[in-house]
C-alpha cells in the first residue's frame, strides 16, 4: 500500500528522510540556515509502518482542528528584507490542473491575499512572504532568547513544542499581539519591505493547517474510511488524495525571492518535502501511482463539487 515519506533539506535536490512526530527536531545548516526542523502528522504511518498520533503537538489541545505542522526554528546566515523570504510550494515540472481547479486556488488566496504563484508554467510555483502566510511567528534577540546568549538554532520551549505568536520586535505598539494583526499589518509589502531579518535573531514559524489529513488508520475527521493515509478535507468535501497523486514530490520550501523576476522562487533556504513511497520503501513513479486508477474523472468530479460550493467555475 502507498505511503508517504518525510525528507528534509536544503533544496528539493538535496533532501534526507526523517521520521515525522520527532519532539526532538531534526538539526539542518543550510549556506543560507542554521536551526532544525519538526514535521508533525496527526496519526501517521510511515513507509515502514510505524504508528505515532504526534501526541506531543496535537495532544496539547491548543492547535484546535490542526492535522499536520512544518516548524522551523533558528537563524538565517545573511540579512534578508521580510519582503524576499518566501514560503510555499514547487514542482519541477508541470501540473495537470483538471477541471475545477480555480476553486482549490481561490480558496488559497482567500485564506492568504500575499500569496503570489504560476501554476500553469513548466515549473509551477506557489509562494507568500514567510511573515504573512505563517499561521505563528516568533522573532527575539538570540542574546535574549530563554535566557541563553549566542546560542544559533535555540529557542522558547524545545524543538518540537508549540511555537507561541511573538513579534512585538518588528510591530508597531499600536497594532496588536496576535497572528492575524501581524498577517493583516504586511499585507502591505512597504512594510515588509521595513523589516530586515538577521543572523542575530532567533526565529521560530508554525505553517498549521487542517485541511490535509495523514490518518491510516481508523475513521477520518468525517466518518469515512481514512483509506490510504492522505486525504483532502474542504467544508462538506472529502476524498482520498493517495488515489489520485501522480507520484511527483510535494516540496514546501523557505526560498528568496527571485531577485531577477523580482517574483518567484530564488535561491533555497531550506525544504520540506513528501514522496509516495511502497510498503518495501520504493519510490512510486507517476505512471506507477496511476495504474489501478481506472476512473480518471473521479478528481475532476471532486474539484467540481469543490466549485459549486465555492460558487466558482475553473
Amino acid at each position: 500500500m502507498p505511503r508517504l515519506r518525510v525528507l528534509v533539506g536544503e533544496s528539493p535536490s538535496s533532501l534526507h528522510p526523517i521520521s515525522a512526530n520527532d519532539p526532538a527536531g531534526h538539526t539542518l545548516k543550510t549556506p543560507r540556515f542554521e536551526g532544525s526542523i519538526s514535521v508533525f502528522l496527526k496519526d501517521f504511518e510511515n513507509e515502514k509502518g510505524m504508528f505515532s498520533t504526534g501526541e506531543e503537538y496535537f495532544g496539547t489541545g491548543e492547535r484546535p482542528g490542526v492535522t499536520w505542522s512544518i516548524q522551523a526554528r533558528g537563524r538565517f546566515l545573511t540579512e534578508l528584507n521580510a519582503d524576499d523570504v518566501l514560503f510555499g510550494n514547487v514542482f519541477d515540472r508541470p501540473l495537470p490542473l483538471p477541471y475545477g481547479s480555480g476553486a482549490a486556488i481561490k480558496f488559497m488566496h482567500l485564506r492568504d491575499p500575499t500569496l503570489e504563484d504560476d501554476l500553469h508554467g513548466e515549473k509551477p510555483w506557489a509562494l507568500s512572504p514567510l511573515i504573512t502566510t505563517m499561521p505563528y511567528l516568533s522573532i527575539q534577540d538570540i542574546n535574549t532568547t530563554n535566557g541563553e546568549s549566542n546560542a544559533p538554532g535555540s529557542g522558547e520551549g524545545s524543538p518540537g513544542l508549540l511555537i507561541c505568536e511573538s513579534v512585538k520586535s518588528i510591530l508597531p505598539p499600536t497594532v496588536g499581539t496576535e497572528p492575524q494583526a501581524r498577517r493583516s499589518y504586511f499585507k502591505d509589502p512597504a512594510k515588509r519591505q521595513a523589516v530586515t531579518f538577521t543572523p542575530t535573531q532567533h526565529i521560530a514559524c508554525d505553517f498549521c493547517h487542517g485541511w490535509l489529513s495523514f490518518s491510516n488508520r481508523g475513521e477520518s475527521g468525517s466518518g469515512t474510511s481514512a483509506g490510504s493515509g492522505l486525504s483532502l478535507n474542504f467544508p462538506m468535501v472529502e476524498f482520498d488524495l493517495m488515489k489520485y497523486w501522480d507520484g511527483r514530490p510535494v516540496w514546501f520550501v523557505c526560498c528568496e525571492r527571485n531577485k531577477e523576476q523580482g517574483i518567484g522562487p530564488g535561491a533555497m533556504i531550506w525544504c520540506v518535502g513528501f514522496e509516495i513511497v511502497e510498503a518495501e520503501e520504493k519510490a512510486v513513479t507517476g505512471d506507477e501511482q496511476r495504474q489501478g486508477n481506472d476512473e480518471d474523472s473521479k478528481p475532476k468530479d471532486m474539484l467540481q463539487k469543490i466549485s459549486r460550493k465555492m460558487g466558482m467555475k475553473d
